[in-house]
């Protein structure tokens, strides 16, 4: 007796392979945690980063001897735009500015 060709077929493969995990995952099944966390750790090691990108990240925070000199905070927006402009003469690839500048300036 001969099987019928679509049970080789990748999509017919990939069917029943998204009909186990999804009935794992309506089960909610522990071992699929596992898998998807198995997946992402060989995914990280996989992802090609440079050596020694660790290095090469800066962090700059507001600190007591900057508040002592600056002023307490808020500090008005000329001073972090001059501080940005510092940090722009070094080059940097991306600055994330994490203050909420959203209040008006006093």
């Amino acid at each position: 007796m001969r099987k019928p060709g679509y049970l080789k077929e990748d999509w017919f493969i990939a069917l029943l392979v998204g009909i186990v995990i999804g009935a794992a995952v309506i089960a909610q099944s522990s071992w699929v945690e596992r898998l998807e966390l198995t997946a992402y750790d060989v995914g990280v090691r996989l992802t090609h980063r440079p050596a020694g990108a660790a290095d090469q990240i800066v962090i700059v925070s507001i600190d007591e001897p900057s508040l002592s000199e600056l002023g307490p905070w808020p500090w008005p927006r000329n001073v972090l735009a001059t501080a940005l402009n510092r940090l722009s003469d070094a080059k940097p690839r991306a600055v994330a500015v994490l203050l909420d500048l959203t209040q008006p300036q006093t």
